[in-house]
């Protein structure tokens, strides 16, 4: 897996740095009927596109040297891979209309077999082709984007990643709070094993680290401490849901103050004031009241004593 990773990792290198090659429209082609290989659990639905895009219809066009279903099975039977082990799914979008037309093929890609072989036979594609690989996880999962121009294949890229670990972050905290009620181990262990996978395709996924967060026992704050920071980091990927990221900063706020840091209290009033802002969507009563109740010592502490005594 670590290979795998570092590969991901490269291809998606190459990708960025060569995504000025293609900045203007290269020349279309019309789009290629090819057969669909299922992969429902992460490609979206028809109706589930990025902001402004819509699905290509048959009179659609998508750019040219696109990752299509058949260039997968070829890259696939390049590495020796038997077709049987190979599922793709390939979903053209298009978005505005005449020269401003951006257009792109989404294409997800899972291999049952022989994943470094798949991974290093991709790698030569990408090189000719120019397209933006991202990995999606594991079983090996990959997705491949060709667009018609490096910001719109980031869009699109960035509008997939973020959905799939939603979902599967999502999956997770049902499971999670499940065996939290039922004490099922197994339960459990599902949870468990669907959020390490989000986490495999965005580690710094704001959801992501806000789950983790509230599964460190209390007798690891630096570990705590550390995740609750990025859940609720503006420029965090996959951002939590307001509940838990209201929850989050409660939570960053309370173990600040509990340090008495002289130089973490602007960082701990900012957490609280983000907390009281969001306590609508805290559920916890408890994490609702703490959050008005530390924010009121934070104050205090920064001799701030009328805004102390209105909370």
């Amino acid at each position: 897996m670590r290979f795998l990773l570092s590969v991901a990792a490269l291809l998606l290198t190459l990708a960025c740095a060569t995504s000025s090659a293609h900045a203007e429209d290269p020349p279309e082609q019309p789009l290629v009927k090819v057969p669909g290989y299922g992969l429902e659990a992460l490609a979206p639905s028809f109706d589930e596109r990025p902001t402004g895009w819509s699905a290509v219809t048959e009179t659609g066009v998508v750019p040219a040297n696109a990752p299509t279903v058949q260039a997968m099975l070829d890259i696939a039977k390049v590495a020796g891979i038997q077709e049987q082990k190979v599922a793709v799914r390939a979903i053209p979008l298009q978005k505005g209309a005449g020269p401003e037309r951006a257009a792109a093929l989404m294409t997800l890609v899972a291999v049952d077999e022989k994943p470094g072989a798949f991974t290093r036979a991709l790698a030569d594609a990408v090189l000719e082709h120019g397209w933006m690989v991202r990995e999606m996880g594991s079983p090996m999962r990959v997705l491949v984007i060709r667009a018609t121009s490096g910001e719109a294949a980031a869009e699109v890229r960035d509008w997939l990643v973020d959905r799939i670990v939603r979902r599967t972050t999502e999956q997770a905290v049902e499971r999670i709070l499940a065996a939290g009620r039922s004490g099922s181990r197994e339960t459990w262990s599902a949870g468990v094993k669907l959020l390490s996978r989000a986490a495999r395709i965005e580690p710094r996924s704001g959801f992501v680290l806000a789950v983790r967060a509230r599964m460190v026992p209390r007798g690891r704050p630096e570990q705590a401490l550390a995740l609750y920071r990025g859940a609720i980091h503006p420029d965090a990927p996959a951002p939590a849901p307001d509940d838990w990221k209201g929850t989050a900063a409660a939570r960053l706020g309370q173990l600040l103050l509990e340090r008495a840091e002289d130089d973490e209290r602007a960082e701990a009033l900012a957490a609280l004031l983000l907390a009281v802002k969001l306590e609508q969507h805290i559920t916890d009563p408890l994490d609702r009241f703490g959050a008005h109740y530390n924010l009121a010592c934070a104050y205090a502490r920064l001799d701030q004593k009328d805004k102390a005594l209105e909370h």
